[in-house]
């Protein structure tokens, strides 16, 4: 049997078990997330998935870093003329949901021991060995040399590439909040009342504030009705809609954030992520509905009366009482 590490709970900020696949049904998973990557890098859409950015060459080409002066953070953006505004670089990569530490916030654990602003949003997803899923991983590692050559030799913390059962994983990060001396103007929006319902957060809020960019976007791909074909339409979703064994899209840019002394740590940003497909997680589900049934006591005999058949002999007199009723059906005047 093919190991899968699938974590999986009722809390989503927890990771419970590892749930085991047989070969003959990773096959048919991996092949799934298989057709997805190349299909997202064959289409339309292939200049913007991670993958096209393992190549150094392709990289330096089209790549810059936006830096906004030292100790601060300092974003990759698209490569761009002296007079033209900054874009920056968002790519997608495809993989299943292992693990999710998304809003609601529900409980003080929830928040960074440290400092507020340190408290984040993340996921976590892997490819069960799929050779295309694994450049992306070569992706975010040529973007670390591009980055560290940019900003000197040395600057940028080691990056080691993880693995979960000897299959590579990859990390994506969004901070809830960003110090004010830090955020534009123009980019501070209300803190959504549903991510944090107790106001557990926002209650230790003292200069921070929440930005467009710690918005992270959700959403789901649904096959169009009565569609004889592939057609899809992209729906906006909800972060509680998120569970392990999900194929998903993310969408991700890049930034390093200051660690120490002249010191940056690479940090792929969580910007979107959108359901592509619930297979495995509706079998998990059903895994889990078997497992409770199992658990639960012997069940005793029980009588049900149900129906009318003990009261015929009350149902035929009201019927023969109906017979005899008749309507006075008075004419209008």
């Amino acid at each position: 049997m093919a190991l899968v590490k699938l974590y999986d709970a009722s809390d989503k900020y927890s990771m419970f078990s590892c749930r085991y696949i047989t070969d003959k049904d990773s096959q048919t998973e991996g092949q799934q997330l298989h057709n997805e990557l190349t299909l997202a890098q064959s289409g339309k859409k292939a200049s913007k998935q991670l993958v096209t950015m393992a190549a150094a060459d392709h990289l330096c080409a089209s790549a810059d870093v936006l830096n906004h002066g030292s100790g601060k953070d300092k974003l990759l953006v698209y490569g761009r003329k002296d007079d033209a505004v900054a874009e920056e670089m968002v790519l997608s990569i495809q993989g299943y949901l292992l693990k999710t530490k998304l809003p609601p916030i529900t409980k003080e654990s929830d928040i960074a021991q440290t400092k507020v602003v340190h408290t984040e949003q993340y996921v976590h997803i892997g490819g069960l060995a799929d050779p295309l899923f694994d450049q992306g991983a070569v992706a975010v590692l040529a973007i670390h040399q591009f980055l560290e050559s940019r900003l000197g030799s040395g600057s940028l913390q080691d990056m080691d590439v993880k693995r979960e059962q000897g299959h590579i994983v990859l990390d994506f990060h969004n901070r809830y909040l960003t110090p004010r001396s830090e955020a534009a103007v123009t980019s501070i929006i209300p803190f959504p009342n549903d991510y944090d319902p107790r106001h557990i957060l926002q209650s230790r809020v003292t200069d921070e504030v929440f930005t467009a960019d710690n918005a992270v976007q959700f959403y789901e791909r649904v096959k169009l009705d009565g569609s004889s074909c592939s057609k899809y339409q992209f729906k906006q979703s909800h972060p509680t809609a998120l569970s392990v064994g999900q194929l998903v899209e993310i969408q991700t840019s890049f930034a390093v954030v200051p660690r120490g002394k002249k010191q940056y740590k690479l940090i792929n940003k969580l910007q979107s992520i959108c359901v592509l497909d619930r297979s495995i997680e509706n079998e998990i589900n059903q895994e889990h509905i078997q497992a409770a049934l199992r658990k639960t006591s012997p069940t005793q005999k029980m009588k049900w009366n149900v129906g009318y058949e003990e009261d015929d002999s009350e149902v035929e007199g009201a019927r023969e009482d109906v017979k005899h009723m008749w309507i006075n059906r008075s004419e209008s005047p």
